[in-house]
């Protein structure tokens, strides 16, 4: 411990003078993810698992301070339990805009991530630009982060439906209901695992954007005096290739099964008659 408190010494000179506090004053650290975006944080018996709630709970250990895990209703409980410091830090997001006010990104994030486009093996489609997307109904899983330029773009330009889980995505894409999905590369290849045979599914070669995932401390919790300590150890862990590794082992764990979840809906989707939007069931977490 001792060499610890060096440690976090020398190191918290780096920090804005807003974002220091007391690290005695850190007892617990009370965490959360998005919900929903495996592999970095989703739910599974009840409790939220994933890289980020991992690394989190080693990371932490190692200063022998506790770690209390919550799970979300949904985003808007993550938005406002950071606002109030309910929660201590977010275990896994994009540079999101809207966390920017209340929000301190441990920079460089702990994995590069990218935003990429899955098709069916008989509907491939070229794209070279966003604007290729233009004229084609896209679909992203509910809380899936896109990136905020691209996000911004697809407000003004494009049709992307932001509903449904992973599983019932997969059905609309593979019976032709939409053109594409959209989405974290490693939260799709969870879905290709998950729900995909051989080959019926493929990753369109170019990326839609280039992301990082990153822990994201409340600026109200103390707890942030951390912040030094998990971007010195998540480096240290990324050139180890340790990271690489816990990566892995959830993604297996995410897609050992290739059949949709016992209960998930297999009819084809339909369009509401009113308002002509993609009517998307409920069948897991993903």
């Amino acid at each position: 411990m001792k060499l610890l408190g060096i440690f976090l010494a020398t190191s918290i000179i780096s920090l804005p003078l807003h974002v220091l506090a007391s690290e005695s004053s850190c007892t617990k650290v009370v965490v959360t993810g998005e919900p929903g975006w495996a592999p970095y944080s989703y739910e599974k018996n009840g409790t939220l698992q994933g890289v980020g709630v991992e690394l989190v709970e080693l990371l932490f250990g190692e200063l022998d301070i506790p770690v209390e895990t919550q799970l979300p209703g949904n985003v808007d409980d993550v938005e406002h339990n950071l606002r109030r410091s309910r929660i201590d830090l977010i275990v896994s997001t994009y540079d999101n805009a809207k966390y920017k006010d209340f929000v301190y990104l441990v920079e460089p994030g702990y994995y590069d991530d990218a935003v990429s486009i899955v098709v069916s093996e008989n509907r491939y489609m070229d794209f070279y630009s966003w604007y290729d997307l233009m004229g084609r109904i896209g679909l992203t899983s509910r809380n899936n982060q896109l990136g905020f330029e691209f996000t911004e773009f697809a407000k003004d330009y494009l049709h992307i439906k932001s509903e449904g889980t992973l599983g019932a995505n997969f059905i609309n894409l593979k019976e032709g209901i939409v053109d594409y999905l959209v989405g974290s590369q490693r939260f799709l290849e969870v879905g290709v695992g998950r729900y995909g045979k051989q080959g019926e599914f493929e990753f369109l070669p170019k990326l839609v954007s280039n992301e990082e995932v990153f822990f994201g401390f409340s600026l109200a919790s103390d707890c942030k005096a951390y912040a030094p300590y998990l971007r010195a150890r998540a480096k240290e862990l990324r050139a180890s290739n340790q990271l690489e590794e816990i990566l892995k082992k959830h993604i297996t764990a995410l897609t050992e099964s290739n059949t949709l979840a016992a209960g998930s809906p297999v009819t084809q989707l339909v369009n509401d008659p009113e308002t002509n939007e993609i009517i998307l069931p409920h069948d897991s977490p993903f």
